[in-house]
């Protein structure tokens, strides 16, 4: 009798007792959070696949066969990664599937405000701020945001990493404190990310991350950096990545910076044919062309501050079919102007009907040349 009832307890513990496999399917549950896939319809917030600050509190996004998923947790549990930290948001509202076309109306109707991009501009890149990308040799300091707002600055535009090193988000800590910084002087902060469309994947992921550092809004350098065979698959990696980053932050100001259109439609259609102008306008409330007349030779006409500034917002403007299309032009480069240069530019902006305007970047901007530059205050 005593043997049975031994028999009795041991089957009871072998059945209760969790298995290898139990704890093999948690790990990859764990690892599979930190890879990327697309987003679609999902029943939480988009989450930028970087290491939340606090567990999800939403159930996982449901499997779907018309668009795979990106990056949002799939279990209630934190997932372990070394990247950079990204806050898990507050709200279970979730965005609408990555559509099939350009989104409907315009941005500008969706209650949107562009006023982030409005006014007077400095720009900043990792090579000025990021102690990890310049092995502590950076040139812009968290201080130094008291400078950009005494020297009547009203945005920061900042890169918030890069596409050779590995972190979603550089020196996040510091980051968040040129942020609160910023705020605390009344100057708003747009973050801004250069994908390569080589892991389309990852792009998406840094452009999202961005969205929740408690930013003003979300900038898409458009540049030739990638190693994609073929205009005609950029121009699809390039839409796909801007509909799949508007359905992510369906509340966040989005803003396109590509190089000019007088170098892509006028003085070199070979170096990116085809780009969709009309279907990004539908996309991206803002737009930021890379005007840098420093580029151009005297010869070519085009080195001219007015004449090239003015040009581009209104080829844009033809390209796109809005005449309305709110342009902020980003002039340069800046070490090689004169305060004659930025009065002309400051012109062009004013008499073309531009929201505000900048130059790249502040660190290479002399001190001299704010004076010319308070004309584009807002």
């Amino acid at each position: 009798m005593g043997a049975a009832l031994l028999v009795v307890v041991l089957v009871l513990v072998a059945l209760t007792w969790p298995s290898d496999d139990e704890g093999a399917e948690t790990a990859t549950v764990d690892a599979t959070t930190t890879t990327t896939a697309r987003p679609g319809p999902v029943t939480t917030r988009p989450v930028a696949t970087t290491t939340p600050t606090s567990a999800p509190t939403t159930t996982a996004a449901p499997a779907t066969t018309a668009a795979p998923t990106t990056a949002a947790p799939t279990t209630t549990t934190a997932p372990t990664t070394t990247s950079t930290t990204v806050p898990a948001p507050t709200t279970t509202v979730a965005p609408a599937p990555p559509p099939t076309s350009a989104p409907t109306p315009s941005p500008r109707s969706a209650g949107r405000s562009i006023d982030p991009f409005r006014g007077l501009g400095a720009w900043l890149d990792v090579l000025d701020w990021s102690p990890t990308y310049t092995a502590g040799r950076q040139r812009f300091r968290l201080a130094d945001v008291d400078v950009l707002a005494d020297r009547g600055v009203q945005t920061i535009y900042i890169q918030t990493a890069r596409f050779n090193r590995p972190e979603d988000v550089l020196d996040e800590t510091l980051l968040r404190s040129i942020i609160d910084r910023a705020h605390a002087r009344g100057i708003d902060v747009v973050g801004w990310y250069l994908p390569t469309f080589g892991d389309p994947d990852r792009d998406l992921r840094r452009l999202v991350a961005i969205g929740h550092l408690g930013v003003d809004g979300v900038g898409v350098d458009i540049e030739d950096r990638t190693t994609v065979p073929g205009h005609v698959e950029r121009n699809e990696r390039l839409l796909t990545l801007s509909r799949e980053l508007r359905a992510w932050l369906p509340d966040t100001p989005l803003a396109a910076i590509p190089i000019p259109p007088i170098v892509t439609a006028t003085i070199n259609p070979a170096y990116w044919p085809g780009l969709p102008w009309k279907d990004l306008a539908g996309i991206y409330d803002v737009w930021m062309p890379m005007a840098y007349w420093t580029y151009r030779t005297p010869a070519s006409g085009w080195r001219d501050g007015y004449r090239y500034i003015a040009e581009n917002i209104s080829l844009l403007r033809s390209l796109t079919g809005d005449p309305d299309l709110a342009i902020h032009p980003i002039g340069g480069e800046a070490a090689t102007l004169t305060s004659a240069d930025v009065e002309r530019m400051v012109q062009a902006v004013a008499d073309g009907g531009a929201i505000g305007g900048s130059l790249y970047d502040h660190t290479s901007t002399p001190a001299h040349l704010y004076d010319a530059l308070r004309g584009l205050r807002r």
